[in-house]
């Protein structure tokens, strides 16, 4: 229920995989545990999880934990979970590949347990304290019923010679009686369904998605929609993969492609075409070719896209010696039809390149790259850009300090919410990015284990950037002229067993490229989650900014939200919220609303929300979308078969 209050971001950096590697290759049973550094109630659930793979691991389970984090937050990870102890061993879904095959429904986070046989017997979707007692029985009974192991394949999980069939059927009712626009908006009613089956065998599977639904307002009447939305053949021949339909895709560590799901976005995109992955010994190389192939239906907006003829190519190569050792290199080209803002088509090409490197407690990674671009600008324009960042565990102590420099680096297509790569932004992803595409600065992070219970932190940023296209790096101004500082910290706390509080505020100052104030804003951010008894959980949230924004005139506003939800783990769960937002005059102050959670087996579930939600703005490596604000109803039903 947390992942209401507060808005997030989802992506991936490519460090080598952690610690997995070193284990058997036989299993009695696989367990998967999707998470993000971002994610609130991963943090509550990461420590079970990691008991969960010292009592089992030894018995025959196969732990693994899943990171769907994005660059901006993607180095973050290994001292993250350094911090907390984590000994499970975890690998990075960069395309989130693994994600979508196990919860087509997306979110984290997501636990999922496979039998020896790669069959789905236990999944849970979210985490409240006290949900491990039926997970932890679903393990016993798992290895009391499974005598032996099958061989596992690169990522952890059961290469089966049986065929497996798995059915996800989301359904979405929504009733709308105001987004609160000045135009007036009407009522909106709309039910959508997607069913999305998949078989696999071995190594060989076949998967679908159909999208359809019916929408209608009281100005523009109904208007329904049918579509075979995602189709994929996958076949791994051990030393190569073929894959034809759509597939996600990334290259490095995505800062100049990077095609997946973007929940928090609305945005889910993918490459439908052919794509061939090569692998023999320490070399690896991946080919991809086809259409961009975007979500059709935008659940922000409610309402149908229709399809691009975007076209999109590339090539990449890695050479591994070793997991803590790896060097790629790649070159990626794209058209996109009528994409400028004045009808011309836009093209553009570049080439890079991308390491990672692990010595013992420190950690380096990299990534470059250059082209050209047509179409946006009157000239030829030259895109590159730069990232990097060092990380080290001094024992209690993680140090991390990253940096960037971009020039025109904007890959997506500027007409629509819609990119097709993520360039790390250095930020906290609530926060509004300005001028991410022509921008250089630095960040550094500080997290220091206290005591095994508390951890605290401490953040601090610093940035230049242009809004015009000129160069940030020598633009002829003064300092702390179009520039942009942060500076936040927090501490995790454990209290009892499954007790946790989680606090964090800071203070951010952006000023114009001209020197002037343009934000200043100071924010805090509590959730806490706690038994009440063995069968009752609570969990306590608040996020507040108070903000000044200064264009043709100062505005003083606040905006937040506040929750508190009763959980009965693996039965149901309630939340009140209420939010507030004095940020436009013309809308309503307060956002009271209610949600209620009915658990079903294998992560499936049903959510009913109704009241009202303020929206806002919403940043992901670098791509923002600003979510109108809602009055109404939502059903949303997940049944996984």
């Amino acid at each position: 229920m947390r992942h209401l209050a507060a808005v997030v971001a989802l992506a991936l950096a490519v460090i080598p995989s952690g610690r997995a590697g070193a284990e058997e290759t036989k299993a009695r049973g696989t367990l998967y545990a999707f998470f993000a550094t971002w994610c609130v109630p991963c943090r509550a659930e990461l420590p079970e999880i990691d008991r969960v793979h010292r009592e089992f691991g030894p018995r025959g389970l196969k732990v693994r934990l899943v990171s769907i984090d994005s660059p901006s937050s993607a180095a973050e990870l290994p001292g993250f979970l350094e911090q907390f102890g984590i000994a499970a061993p975890w690998i990075m879904d960069s395309e989130t590949e693994l994600l979508v095959r196990y919860n087509p429904a997306g979110g984290v986070p997501f636990t999922v347990l496979l039998d020896d046989k790669g069959r789905k017997i236990y999944a849970r979707t979210g985490y409240e304290p006290g949900d491990e007692a039926d997970l932890t029985a679903a393990i016993e009974k798992l290895l009391h019923a499974s005598p032996g192991g099958v061989p596992a394949d690169a990522d952890g999980a059961p290469a089966s010679d049986e065929l497996i069939a798995n059915l996800t059927i989301r359904g979405l009712g929504v009733w709308r009686r105001s987004n609160f626009d000045v135009t007036g908006d009407g009522d909106l009613g709309g039910v959508v369904t997607r069913v999305e089956p998949q078989v696999r065998y071995g190594r060989y599977a076949v998967s679908a998605r159909m999208d359809g639904g019916l929408l209608g307002d009281d100005r523009t009447g109904a208007a329904g929609d049918l579509r075979l939305e995602r189709f994929q053949v996958d076949l791994d021949f051990d030393w190569v993969r073929i894959r034809a339909g759509d597939h996600y895709v990334q290259f490095g560590q995505g800062m100049s492609l990077s095609l997946r799901r973007l929940d928090s976005l609305g945005t889910d995109t993918s490459l439908r075409g052919g794509r061939l992955d090569f692998e023999s010994g320490m070399f690896r190389a991946k080919v991809v070719g086809g259409v961009i192939n975007p979500q059709n239906f935008d659940p922000i907006e409610m309402r149908v896209v229709g399809d691009l003829e975007d076209w999109l190519t590339g090539l990449e190569m890695k050479v591994v010696p070793n997991r803590n050792l790896e060097f790629g290199a790649y070159a990626v080209a794209a058209g996109l039809p009528d994409a400028s803002l004045d009808g011309r088509d836009v093209l553009w090409a570049v080439g890079g390149g991308s390491t990672a490197m692990s010595f013992g407690k420190v950690r380096v990674s990299a990534e470059g790259a250059a082209g050209l671009r047509q179409g946006i600008a009157s000239d030829d324009e030259t895109p590159w850009g730069v990232t990097g960042s060092l990380s080290s565990d001094l024992g209690p102590v993680t140090w991390l300090v990253e940096g960037k420099c971009y020039r025109h680096w904007n890959l997506g297509r500027p007409d629509r919410v819609l990119a097709y790569h993520e360039p790390a932004t250095l930020e906290r992803p609530d926060q509004q990015i300005p001028g991410n595409e022509d921008s250089h600065g630095w960040r550094t992070r500080l997290d220091w284990q206290v005591i095994p219970e508390l951890t605290v932190y401490a953040n601090g940023l610093l940035y230049w950037y242009s809004l015009d296209g000129s160069s940030p790096l020598f633009p002829g101004q003064a300092w702390g002229e179009g520039r942009t500082w942060h500076a936040f910290g927090g501490l995790d706390l454990k209290v009892g067993t499954n007790a946790t509080i989680q606090l964090a505020g800071g203070y951010r100052d952006e000023n114009n490229t001209d020197g002037s104030d343009s934000v200043n804003l100071w924010h805090l951010d509590f959730d806490a989650s706690f038994p009440l008894a063995e069968k009752l959980s609570m969990t306590l949230t608040l996020n507040h900014v108070s903000e000044t924004k200064i264009a043709f005139s100062e505005h003083d506003f606040v905006r937040g939200l506040a929750t508190v939800g009763l959980a009965w783990p693996g039965v149901a769960s309630i939340a009140f919220l209420y939010g507030y937002s004095t940020e436009v005059p013309v809308r309503p102050t307060h956002y009271p609303g209610g949600e209620v959670k009915v658990v079903l087996p294998l992560g499936s579930e049903l959510r009913l929300f109704g009241g009202r939600l303020a929206g806002g703005r919403v940043c992901v490596s670098g791509t923002c979308r600003d979510l109108p604000p809602f009055e109404g109803l939502r059903l949303d039903l997940v049944m996984n078969l």
